[in-house]
């Protein structure tokens, strides 16, 4: 029998300290957020398109493989590592549903928390036999310099729930912290940025010009045509350092070439961070080996790095990339 299970039981003896409730309703920010068309449509084009779909189609001959091949090895990497579609028996499948995974929580919240769980034998509680990079919800991990702590659940039938007794420290090393690159800012300034696109893409028309539209007002003064140039400026200024189109949002008011420069941009970007999610997988898999007994790297070939979208946007300006030819990255 292999060293590692292939499916580690989540039953057996764990180094599990976070415990939390899921709940039913979304945070204030979440709910902005996600609800609104602009920050919606961005998040979506960012995740959806870090890795193409064709990559890890049943036909393609992409590879996803370890620097040192381990059956025993890729299994575990298989069980640990969390996607939007539940735990993959292929490597190539785990590791593009972590990426794409991780990509939309870091389009949102700017930050993707994990706690490392370490899974013992039944029978040796000081053997390891696997791990698993849980997830912690937005907002439950806490930090105070290097002080990392959460707060445990209400316990509605007991006395002990004020703050200072629900305050649980936990070890840095057992926790996964992704941010994103920097070229984003900081988590908190990231957020902030969202919340700012979020509330211009609640409503296409503003509540006070609603208002001026009621029946039976006759001194109307909004112009709607001023007004809609003015946001698809503000969206274009305000995604400018991500190379977002908006999805044609300001495409009336550019040239072709514009949105391919644009296009380009965005494209280096999701490289830029797909690269940046699997180097960080990369690093925490060392420390994580270390501990277990395994040595291994994760490498995907045949995806174009951040470098191959610098050559084709300087071609694009020298008039030496046809557009047709542009459009067509992965």
């Amino acid at each position: 029998m292999s060293k590692y299970s292939r499916h580690t039981n989540r039953e057996l003896p764990n180094s599990r300290r976070i415990l939390w409730r899921p709940s039913l309703t979304r945070d204030r920010y979440s709910d902005q957020v996600l609800t609104s068309s602009l920050t919606h449509m961005l998040i979506e084009d960012i995740h959806i398109g870090i890795v193409p779909y064709t990559y890890d189609d049943y036909n393609s001959q992409a590879q996803v493989k370890l620097t040192q091949p381990s059956q025993p090895v890729e299994d575990m990497i298989c069980n640990a590592l969390p996607t939007p579609y539940g735990r993959s028996n292929d490597l190539r499948s785990a590791v593009c549903g972590f990426i794409r995974y991780a990509a939309h929580v870091l389009a949102t919240y700017g930050e993707l928390n994990c706690e490392i769980v370490y899974y013992f034998d039944n029978h040796n509680k000081d053997k390891l036999i696997g791990f698993e990079l849980s997830l912690i919800p937005p907002g439950v991990l806490k930090r105070f310099f290097w002080f990392y702590y959460y707060l445990s659940p209400k316990d509605e039938d007991s006395d002990q729930n004020r703050i200072i007794s629900r305050i649980k420290r936990i070890d840095p090393s057992t926790v996964f912290i992704l941010e994103l690159p920097k070229k984003f800012g900081s988590p908190s300034s990231y957020r902030r940025n969202m919340l700012r696109l979020a509330k211009l893409g609640q409503n296409i028309v503003p509540d006070f010009a609603m208002e001026e539209m009621r029946v039976g007002n006759d001194k109307r003064i909004f112009d709607f045509s001023i007004y809609r140039r003015s946001y698809e400026e503000w969206v274009a200024r305000t995604t400018k350092h991500l190379g977002w189109t908006a999805r044609g949002t300001f495409r009336e008011g550019t040239t072709e070439f514009f949105r391919l420069l644009r296009h380009l941009r965005f494209r280096k970007l999701q490289s830029k961070l797909r690269v940046h999610i699997l180097n960080e997988l990369n690093a925490v898999l060392q420390i994580i080996g270390k501990k277990i007994g395994f040595k291994a790297s994760i490498t995907m070939d045949e995806l174009s790095e951040p470098t191959s979208y610098d050559e084709k946007m300087h071609n694009l300006q020298d008039g030496k990339l046809p557009f047709m030819d542009a459009w067509k990255t992965n």
